[in-house]
């Protein structure tokens, strides 16, 4: 402490008084200390909470090991078809399917290197709620057919996933993948979905689609930090829906999904074992309503076998009650039918096929494979539309098709 200090005042008349405070401690005489942590607090509100938006890296899981080294894990494959009005079936072949020109994949030009597949991963399968959590552009890869072949570390064997999920709408760490084809050829961008198109006419029916069945379900594992697909195949019975439509029966009305079924591509059709991790199949997305298929089988093959009129079909509901009779006369009105028309082409084949095996082994190399693959998931998988185009010969049995190739 210094030495003590005396201060005199004198009182003067031409001057205001004003009391000081000598000393070193300082006394607010307001409220800025009060205002400042409430705007703090205000701040801290306004803000979204907290979380750890830092990503992590995932890896494509596939429980199959490589043929060469038993250590590596295997690539993963995938396959998408397309149906082709030439030969009235899909197949998986560049220039069988119109994608592509033959001279494309193996000179590997630029409209061939600028197309690639895109893996998108969103949170929901809902446009309107979902969020893009991660994306990959895969690479073609000049082997003449519709696949890559993802091995590790290549792009699409990984995703970026954020360490919190109190953001995300995602639901039993489940994400959803959409699968597009995008073509430099055409500039158009092909959704691959799970819905396989009609062996009749390779559309699959609008009335029965929605926007789920076109995306892959994501199951995250955050333990080992890995992810696998489990795809599915949605397969409508067309042939058995139009049969039962032109003969007046009322199976599927008020309820189409009857002839709706799902298939698991990652359980192996003839053993039951989970173990078809390593490979997904999807085909180009391919729509037409149920009125218009009808339309079409009357244009194939007459209106004797499918008469008029064209049917209305809903997918839920009950069924639809008769028309009243007490205010209006009930009387038919007669609809003119449609003229006889044959739309099959005759495809010239010596000899003369009589059976499926002899139909298929004359077909390309992309329909054959497409048509194995089928019938080794779906048993009573029929190509309808194949045995359609072909005329003479000992007619084809669609109840007992062969399998062998």
């Amino acid at each position: 402490m210094s030495e003590k200090q005396t201060y005199k005042l004198k009182r003067s008349s031409n001057l205001r008084h004003v009391n000081l405070t000598i000393g070193n401690d300082s006394v607010p005489v307001d409220n800025s200390e009060l205002i400042d942590e409430i705007v703090k607090k205000q701040t801290i509100l306004a803000v979204n909470d907290i979380a750890d938006w830092e990503k992590t890296k995932y890896r494509l899981a596939c429980n199959a090991k490589s043929e060469v080294n038993s250590n590596q894990e295997a690539c993963f494959t995938l396959r998408f078809n397309k149906y082709s009005d030439e030969f009235g079936v899909a197949t998986d072949e560049w220039s069988e399917s119109g994608l592509f020109l033959e001279n494309d994949v193996l000179m590997n030009t630029r409209r061939f290197r600028s197309s690639f597949i895109r893996f998108s991963y969103f949170t929901t399968p809902h446009r309107e709620t979902q969020k893009l959590v991660s994306y990959s552009n895969i690479p073609l890869q000049q082997t003449g057919e519709q696949k890559v072949e993802i091995c590790p570390g290549d792009e699409g064997s990984f995703l970026y996933y954020w360490k919190s999920e109190e953001k995300l709408n995602t639901v039993d760490s489940r994400l959803h993948l959409k699968v597009e084809f995008i073509s430099s050829a055409d500039g158009n961008a092909y959704p691959l979905s799970q819905c396989w198109g009609s062996a009749l006419f390779g559309f699959f029916p609008l009335d029965v689609w929605n926007e789920e069945m076109d995306y892959v379900t994501v199951v995250l594992d955050h333990v080992t930090r890995t992810f696998h697909f489990e795809a599915l195949s949605y397969k409508f019975d067309l042939v058995s829906f139009l049969l039962a439509t032109a003969a007046g029966a009322t199976t599927y009305q008020g309820n189409l999904d009857l002839a709706l079924s799902t298939l698991p591509q990652w359980i192996h059709p003839q053993t039951g074992e989970d173990n078809r991790w390593c490979e997904m199949e999807l085909e180009v997305r391919n729509f037409e309503s149920l009125p218009g298929l009808y339309s079409l089988a009357q244009e194939a093959f007459g209106t004797g076998t499918f008469p008029n009129p064209v049917p209305i079909m809903m997918r839920t509901g009950a069924p639809l009650p008769p028309p009243p009779t007490n205010l209006r006369t009930n009387v038919q009105v007669p609809v003119p039918t449609l003229p006889q028309q044959q739309t099959t082409t005759s495809f010239s084949v010596s000899p003369v096929p009589s059976n499926m095996s002899q139909v298929m082994t004359s077909q390309p190399k992309g329909v054959q494979r497409v048509y194995k693959r089928r019938r080794q998931m779906d048993p009573s998988y029929v190509p309808h539309g194949l045995i359609a185009r072909y005329m003479g010969g000992t007619p084809l049995n669609p109840a007992t098709p062969s399998n062998n190739l």
